[in-house]
């Protein structure tokens, strides 16, 4: 597999290109305006706005209600004219005393840009006006508002002044009925809307610093260029209908530019909440600002950084998008198997997303699972998911399912990372249930037994479970591999409860599972393991991706996991995307069809696979790291994808999205593999280990800012010819040389160039700065040192080790001139620099 590098250039053919960060700002994507099959998902935690790919918006969803309360929204713009020529015969006349204003096309695709949360279009009209379109969905720091807010900005090139009409059409309606109430509120210089059945579920749209005119329709077409567009009289008799628009003039000076702020406003408590919203709205530039100041300290939690440019935005994105996906509704925080369709809250999927979510957001992590536990049956056993508007929960019937070993292991796993006593306390009775509801369900062969009547949902004990007509139920492998991992983590759990009986007895039983998975489960004929056993005694022997299980969860030994990892890495599993998830000469391959379950590339399977490798063929680690984010950027338009969101599953042999356009399943999972699998991050009770295993021809790797207990983990690892040394913030366990050089100062020490990644300590007086390339030139970064970390009139010893040649003494400088130092690097290298102060 070959990797693609795109650190501030295009992917292959030219078609999306990375632009780097200015100051102040985040990273984003920019390709032809033609080049989108659909726009971005953008959400915060009250609303998910879905956009097209010409930038307007598709609609709107209300997570508080759990339904779609706009539909599409259109802008156009018109100028004005006294005169009409026309080829066509236009039925209506123009008044001399009042101009007409005819509608512009947009001149060529122009332009989008996809960055977090907001979308923007930038085009031209009629040759002399330059417009660029912004839809922000606010993301803030404290309660985010249900707003959706356009930006329109409309620069005049020529030599004249103009009058520019801009119309926003809507669909009122959504998924709504159509009994709409609709009024025109002048003060807020919007249109109202909520619907006689439901008074409390409720739209504003408007444009509050405009002189605006509006009406409601039911004709839902939509002009096009050279057409009239009318000039609405805001006459209140107007025929009423789902179609509200609104209107204004906005004037521009030749040679300069002017712009509109388009707000709505949605509620499920009614016009006076949305009314508190849309007046509380501050301008569009504050919202940014206040977004920044908010997402940059986020974006900056568990930043792997690697010689690789792919990689290091696959992380940065993953990030993004679950922020997206954490919502608040009438049950609490949580997010939906799919954003803006749905509203119920999968166990499985709560249990993955931990898994990246600690590195992110420890305490929405901790929500979703005390939210679980308090929904746990009587008898142990965790339901598959529950319904975030009204609670419903529901778990198809099956004796045993997978989400309740993973809820233990995500329990485990968040307290490992936190050690968070309170929450510990919290949920060891209900993981201690879920640990004894584990173990009754073993037959005889000390197997766990799943029993299942129906199909699809109702016959699947598996993450595959959505596949109609279809059965795996029995003794899974994926199952048992879960309730071996869960038995084991919960044992050193009950050990930090001082249950020391309980946590052996648990240690023999997860020992005694694993025994019995390897003696019954493992199939003679090709060394790997079976699917399932039925009840009736039937194996199925398919090769699956679900083979990664026993090695994600240390069921297999190492023979057996280097025979597994080699064998999903066959051609017939393996595409430029990741892997099938059945390979393409079973008679069951269907990819394009089940969701992708059988024969469909997940980019979650990549991600597993990349974890399951990690230990023994770090290669195939990175090609699956880095081609499970690769495909969301290579030819969006003809792969339906968005650059930087993490849509849900490829076709086996087009590779194109038939999923959902945001997956909340798949960002965890790589910010996961990244961290515990290609950083090796693991933990032993109070212990921290770090066993990095990138490959050889990486001579550097980063892990910056890692929520860790009370406080944030950051190490810098190099790799010269005595191994790898880690110049780390904390101490930690681990078999490589440790430099342990103090707290983590990076964000005061600064470098020009993005594509240098850097990190920077501070112990005893002595500044450690660890730069690394993933450029493939060589460069010359500049890093600019804040005044607190250096006297400016001070000397300071300076000193610098580069894997070619080692280290060497620099000399005294002052802290002047340090302030702001220039240093050489080789693409792909790295270097460490030490400043001492004297005496």
């Amino acid at each position: 597999m070959v990797h693609t590098a795109i650190s501030g250039g295009e992917t292959p053919g030219g078609k999306v290109r990375f632009k780097k960060p200015t100051p102040g700002q985040f990273p984003y994507y920019e390709l032809a305006g033609d080049q989108l099959s659909h726009g971005a998902s953008l959400g915060n935690r009250k609303i998910w706005v879905n956009t097209t790919s010409t930038g307007h918006i598709k609609d709107v969803f209300c997570n508080s209600i759990g339904t779609r309360v706009l539909g599409p929204m259109i802008i156009t713009y018109a100028v004005p004219t006294r005169t009409l020529l026309s080829s066509v015969s236009d039925p209506r006349n123009i008044d001399p005393a009042r101009p007409a204003y005819v509608l512009l096309g947009r001149d060529g695709p122009g332009v989008a840009r996809i960055h977090p949360f907001r979308q923007q279009h930038v085009f031209d009209l009629a040759g002399e006006l330059h417009v660029e379109e912004t839809v922000l969905v606010p993301k803030l720091n404290a309660e985010d508002p249900p707003l959706v807010l356009q930006k329109i900005v409309i620069w005049n090139n020529g030599y004249t002044d103009v009058k520019v009409l801009v119309t926003v059409r809507s669909n009122m309606q959504g998924e709504l009925g159509d009994d709409l109430i609709v009024n025109y509120n002048p003060d807020l210089r919007a249109l109202e809307v909520t619907n006689e059945s439901h008074p409390d579920w409720a739209r504003i749209i408007g444009a509050p610093c405009m002189s605006v005119h509006y009406r409601t329709t039911r004709d839902v077409s939509a002009g096009y260029a050279g057409e009239l567009e009318p000039r609405l009289q805001s006459d209140s008799s107007s025929t009423s209908g789902p179609v509200g628009e609104i209107q204004f003039e906005l004037p521009v000076s030749a040679g300069a530019s002017a712009q509109a702020i388009v707000i709505c406003a949605v509620s499920g408590e009614g016009i006076s909440d949305a009314r508190k919203w849309y007046g509380d709205c501050s301008d569009f530039d504050q919202y940014e600002k206040t977004m920044m100041a908010h997402l940059a300290p986020l974006g900056g939690k568990s930043m792997v950084e690697t010689p690789d440019p792919i990689i290091n935005q696959g992380i940065f994105w993953s990030k993004i998008d679950m922020l997206k996906v954490m919502a608040d509704y009438p049950q609490g925080s949580a997010f939906t198997n799919d954003p803006g369709r749905s509203s119920n809250v999968v166990a499985r999927d709560v249990a993955w997303f931990v898994y990246g979510c600690d590195y992110l957001d420890p305490d929405f992590s901790e929500q979703l699972l005390t939210k679980f536990a308090d929904l746990q049956y009587e008898n142990g056993m965790i339901p598959e998911y529950f319904n975030a508007i009204d609670g419903a929960v529901e778990n198809y019937g099956l004796s045993m399912n997978d989400d309740t070993p993973l809820f233990v292991l995500a329990c485990c796993h968040h307290y490992s990372l936190t050690r968070d006593r309170k929450f510990l306390e919290k949920v060891y009775p209900a993981v201690k249930k879920a640990a004894d509801f584990m173990i009754a369900q073993q037959d005889e062969r000390g197997l766990i037994m799943v029993q299942a009547d129906g199909y699809g949902a109702k016959g699947i004990a598996s993450w595959r479970n959505v596949i109609p007509n279809y059965q795996i139920h029995g003794a899974v492998t994926e199952i048992n591999s879960e309730c071996y991992a869960a038995l084991q983590s919960m044992s050193g759990m009950s050990r930090e409860m001082g249950d020391d009986e309980y946590a052996n007895a648990l240690k023999k039983a997860a020992d005694d599972l694993k025994q019995s998975i390897n003696t019954h489960l493992l199939n003679p004929g090709n060394g790997l393991y079976y699917l399932n056993i039925e009840p009736s005694g039937a194996a199925h022997t398919d090769v699956t991706a679900d083979q990664v299980f026993p090695v994600l969860f240390g069921v297999a030994d190492t023979t057996v996991s280097n025979r597994i990892v080699s064998r999903l890495r066959e051609d017939d599993f393996l595409t430029s995307a990741g892997l099938r998830t059945v390979p393409r000469n079973s008679p069951d391959y269907q990819p394009s069809t089940l969701s992708g379950l059988k024969g469909g590339v997940w980019p979650g399977v990549a991600f597993w696979y990349a974890f399951a490798a990690s230990q023994t063929y770090s290669e195939y680690m990175i090609e699956s790291l880095h081609a499970g984010y690769l495909q969301y950027m290579l030819d969006p338009l003809k792969n339906n994808t968005v650059p930087g969101e993490f849509s849900e599953w490829f076709d086996g042999e087009s590779l194109v999205n038939r999923g959902m356009r945001l997956s909340p399943w798949e960002p965890p999972r790589l910010l996961w593999a990244a961290v515990e699998g290609l950083c090796g991050i693991s933990f032993d009770g109070a212990k921290c280990n770090i066993e990095p295993t990138h490959p050889e021809h990486w001579k550097w790797l980063a892990l910056r800012r890692m929520p860790f207990w009370d406080g944030y983990l950051t190490f810098f690892a190099v790799t010269a010819e005595n191994g790898i040394t880690i110049y780390s913030s904390d101490p930690v366990e681990t078999s490589c040389e440790l430099h342990v050089v103090g707290r983590d100062v990076s964000q005061r020490a600064m470098v020009n160039d993005y594509r240098i990644h850097r990190a920077a300590f501070l112990k005893d007086g002595i500044l450690t700065l660890c730069l690394g390339s993933e450029a493939n030139t060589f460069t010359t970064v500049t890093i600019t040192i804040r005044d607190d970390l250096l006297e400016k009139n001070r000397k300071y010893d300076v000193r610098m080790y580069a894997r070619a040649s080692g280290w060497a003494d620099i000399g005294q400088r002052s802290g002047a001139e340090l302030s702001d130092m220039a240093v050489n690097i080789e693409g792909g290298e790295f270097r460490v620099v030490t400043i001492a102060a004297c005496g």
